[in-house]
């Protein structure tokens, strides 16, 4: 048996579609008695609705960068919250240096923050709540930073991973932030699934951008032609998409 951990935006999920070409590949590999793990950033609310639009049953979910893991049937199996007490000081540091709303995610909702200093730049979320109650919020797996600049975004890497580097890890993602526990990363993920799984013959790992690197660099992993500069580096072989790997290695 063998296991393909795939990223999903501009790795699987590309200009907002899924080509037939990968969903096909997918179903084929899955057929042959092969395990599909979808491997992201996004929570879980949000990756199982794309998963539902598109008709794809993954065996296990990866989401928030490995701070959530769920069974084929979506229940969660792990979870690494950001430590309580971190919480409010964390907010309070990124809504007095950074502009625009973010989001806070829980384990089953999602928490917009809206900051006075700029305007809302992300989706509808479950509750909106501004600075005076962030006290309420508990057992947070991520938050999310949008910005409109990837300045922007290494910016906030970096400040957040000298700040809070024992509480946190910061990941950039193209325009996006996302921000787990310590020590949390898509690599500790598969590490949590490959326990869990005998008989595994082949393990697959492809992704495209700076939240992919553990997992590309530790299970000697694939890129897509559009990964950016730094994991096509550490990359096996650079692939046009999913299906391009897997015909060449199922």
């Amino acid at each position: 048996m063998k296991l393909l951990f795939s990223d999903f935006d501009r790795t699987l999920y590309v200009d907002r579609n899924i080509t037939k070409e990968n969903l096909d590949a997918v179903n084929k590999w899955q057929v042959e008695g092969n395990l599909f793990i979808i491997t992201t950033g996004r929570h879980k609310k949000s990756i199982i609705e794309q998963m539902e639009n598109f008709s794809l049953k993954p065996d296990y979910y990866i989401c928030n960068n490995g701070a959530v893991i769920l069974d084929k049937e979506k229940n969660i199996i792990f979870s690494k919250c950001i430590s309580n007490q971190m919480i409010e000081e964390i907010i309070e540091y990124i809504c007095e240096n950074y502009e625009n709303s973010f989001e806070i995610i829980e384990k089953e909702r999602t928490i917009k923050i809206m900051n006075n200093r700029g305007i809302d730049n992300h989706n509808p979320t479950d509750i909106i709540l501004d600075r005076v109650h962030i006290s309420s919020i508990k057992d947070v797996v991520q938050l999310h930073k949008k910005f409109d600049k990837e300045e922007r975004v290494a910016e906030l890497v970096i400040d957040l991973n000298t700040k809070f580097r024992s509480s946190l890890a910061a990941y950039a993602n193209v325009l996006n932030v996302d921000i787990v526990a310590n020590g949390m990363n898509k690599s500790t993920g598969i590490d949590f699934i490959c326990r869990e799984i005998s008989n595994v013959d082949d393990i697959l790992v492809i992704g495209d951008s700076y939240n992919d690197i553990e997992m590309v660099q530790k299970y000697n992993g694939f890129t897509v032609e559009h990964g950016n500069e730094d994991i096509k580096k550490i990359a096996r072989e650079i692939f046009f998409d999913v299906a391009s790997l897997l015909k060449k290695y199922s």
